[in-house]
């Protein structure tokens, strides 16, 4: 590969990382437009609706635009959507070569660009990024793949695996840096999902604590509960908040909810006459409904039942150097998985320390999704 081409197709990945989960269901995407060796325009892909990575770059450029080389990290979108098809801001603006990073995994668009691009006289080449791209837009090839939400699990565990002391106290397991660090998976989802009893015991507040520039609103909130049994005094279901708490529950469990709860940004979805909520048909929901990745946080019950479907992508643990012992809850004991003598079903893909923490990230490599029902 030309160094050059190299070199400016990262800066254009640098560019679309800076999108931020505001981009959802889109994918991130950033684009810089050269000439004459110098960079002339910048642009990403900054908001789902908004105007895509090579029209910011394009509009950046203006006029040096015209007889350009235009480096964009996926291929250009040939559709029209909530805006117009890039491929047609790329005639207008008289590029003169375009190098895109990876092919859309999107069938709409994929390999579309090209043909569209070369038919009016711009040259166009795939360069090597296939792989970054795919780590970048990891969540949009997924929810595009499978139709399902890109789901992170999370536990603070002690050393022997619990998640809560023979007590039941489940807080602070963890040191104050550990969660505060936590809080950016939070930022990194549009949605977070409890238990019930979670709900119901810990009365947490599910937000972001560490607010930056780019982090400007919290997740939506989702309670599975089969029952509707739950705390009407958490401050979720008792007040209005610009957030969506969303209420997945059993017909009887909705009857036990409606006209209860004050907070009018909250929706209760029935799933079955059964007593038990199933997690495929709860996730298939939500990706219908416009959620693209998920936190589970727990408690130990849904942790369980995530593990043994294999419904995750990605698990993030995060230890502390505590041993808690008899009567406590380990947060997958009553999972139902045998895979001791299989291959690894999960990869380790970061471990950091955190003060006296430890905090592990695995991706579920093992499950097969296609053969799921």
């Amino acid at each position: 590969m030309n160094k050059k081409n190299n070199q400016y197709m990262l800066e254009a990945f640098k560019l679309a990382a800076k999108g931020k989960n505001l981009v959802f269901p889109n994918p991130f995407v950033g684009a810089i437009v050269v000439k004459n060796g110098k960079i002339v325009g910048k642009g990403f892909h900054k908001q789902a609706g908004k105007e895509h990575a090579e029209v910011n770059a394009l509009n950046d450029a203006g006029i040096k635009a015209k007889n350009a080389d235009l480096y964009v990290t996926l291929e250009p979108c040939s559709t029209y959507g909530k805006t117009p098809p890039c491929t047609a801001k790329i005639i207008e603006s008289k590029i003169k070569k375009v190098y895109i990073g990876a092919l859309d995994y999107n069938p709409r668009h994929r390999k579309k660009a090209e043909s569209i691009l070369n038919k009016k006289g711009i040259e166009t080449e795939i360069l090597d990024f296939g792989e970054k791209n795919s780590e970048l837009n990891k969540v949009f090839n997924f929810n595009i793949k499978y139709s399902l939400p890109y789901v992170h699990l999370k536990a603070a565990i002690s050393l022997d695996g619990m998640i809560c002391d023979s007590r039941q106290n489940s807080k602070w397991i963890t040191c104050e840096k550990t969660r505060l660090y936590s809080h950016y998976l939070r930022a990194k989802c549009d949605a977070i999902l409890v238990g019930s009893k979670t709900f119901n015991l810990d009365n947490p507040r599910l937000n972001i604590r560490n607010r930056s520039k780019t982090i400007t609103k919290d997740p939506a909130v989702i309670i599975i509960s089969a029952s509707g049994k739950l705390n009407l005094k958490n401050n979720l279901l008792k007040n209005t908040t610009e957030r969506e708490v969303l209420i997945l529950t059993t017909p009887s469990g909705k009857r036990n909810l409606q006209g209860k709860i004050n907070n009018h940004n909250t929706t209760i979805k029935s799933f079955s006459r059964r007593t038990h909520l199933s997690i495929k048909p709860c996730l298939t929901y939500l990706k219908k409904r416009g959620y693209t990745s998920i936190l589970v946080e727990g408690g130990s019950s849904l942790l369980e039942q995530f593990l043994q479907t294999r419904l995750f992508q990605e698990l993030h643990i995060f230890m502390a150097p505590k041993v808690f012992g008899k009567g406590s809850k380990n947060f997958s004991s009553n999972a139902n998985i045998d895979f001791a003598n299989k291959k690894n079903n999960l990869s380790l893909i970061t471990s950091k320390k955190i003060e006296n923490d430890i905090y592990l990230r695995y991706k579920n490599v093992y499950w097969d999704y296609s053969s799921i029902r």
